[in-house]
């Protein structure tokens, strides 16, 4: 194999292509269940509804863009090339068991999990070593897609708590008469109940895959990208406080129509937009600060 080998294509081995087919048939059969819940998470108004479609069409294209750079240890990928291809063959025979278990026991996370080791060990089986190495990536990030409601209903309630407590002690120190009466706000003419749309978890569950593909593209140390994925989190919530209380501070001066009117309709993508302008910050910063703390010193 040369600098600039490519992996098999459908075109130049025939048997490939029948023995992929054939691999994408059986998938459908055994993951049909899987597919059909993703789509039932993600067609209606939930957690996954915004951002689980990206998330198979970024790791596609993250595949594409790596496929077409060709290996980055050509040397590697010619020695492993399709002769390690048992390891691969393993894997896939571990995610069909995990599989078939899932759907005996009906645990659609772990069918979910299952899909995503699929996906890996078919590239190892494949294409080999390096190339599964390569694209650990693109198939990792998968896992963003796979639904984990009971994660979110276990942060709803107390992120929403928190957002009460925080809308109201802002709101308070902005000259506003706000009570507080458990997840409802009060203004002498207005009130504002913190629903579990209003929670966070909608931003939390939509800015964690991308703190996690941005510092993934990031040209910086392991701990500038740590840095910036464990910043998803505060940064999402802190957003949706922002939106909490702009709604209360239009309320206070304009009326409950300015609040409830066009502002509330659309306060999803401000609360969005806010949190993705916070994190290319922190990132920016971060990787500011890796660099300058990374040069070396001037020699005399």
């Amino acid at each position: 194999m040369t600098a600039n080998a490519e992996p098999p294509t459908l075109g130049s081995r025939f048997p490939l292509a029948v023995s992929v087919a054939v691999g994408v048939g059986l998938v459908a059969v055994l993951y049909w269940d899987l597919f059909l819940w993703w789509r039932e998470a993600w067609s209606q108004e939930g957690y996954y509804c915004t951002h689980g479609p990206l998330i198979p069409l970024v790791s596609a294209y993250l595949v594409w863009s790596r496929v077409t750079e060709g290996p980055r240890q050509a040397e590697e990928a010619d020695r492993s090339g399709n002769r390690d291809w048992l390891p691969g063959l393993l894997i896939v025979v571990a995610a069909c068991i995990l599989q078939l278990l899932s759907i005996r026991l009906d645990v659609r996370l772990a069918s979910g999990v299952s899909f995503v080791v699929l996906c890996f060990g078919a590239i190892w089986l494949l294409w080999g070593r390096q190339w599964a190495r390569d694209l650990a990536f693109p198939v990792a990030f998968l896992v963003f897609m796979i639904p984990v409601p009971f994660v979110a209903n276990a942060l709803t309630t107390p992120l929403q708590m928190r957002a009460a407590s925080v809308a109201a002690m802002v709101g308070g120190t902005l000259g506003m008469p706000v009570g507080r009466e458990g997840l409802v706000l009060h203004l002498p003419n207005y009130q504002f109940e913190v629903a579990p749309t209003c929670s966070g978890v909608n931003s939390l569950f939509s800015l964690v895959p991308l703190a996690v593909l941005l510092a993934f593209l990031q040209p910086a140390t392991w701990w500038v990208r740590g840095a910036l994925v464990l910043a998803a989190a505060p940064i999402a919530l802190a957003a949706n406080s922002v939106r909490i209380v702009l709604t209360l501070v239009l309320a206070s001066w304009f009326g409950p129509e300015a609040a409830d009117g066009f502002f509330h309709t659309a306060s999803g993508l401000v609360v969005f937009g806010v949190a993705l302008a916070g994190l290319l910050t922190v990132g920016r910063l971060l990787v500011q600060g890796d660099r300058s703390g990374s040069r070396e010193p001037a020699v005399p």
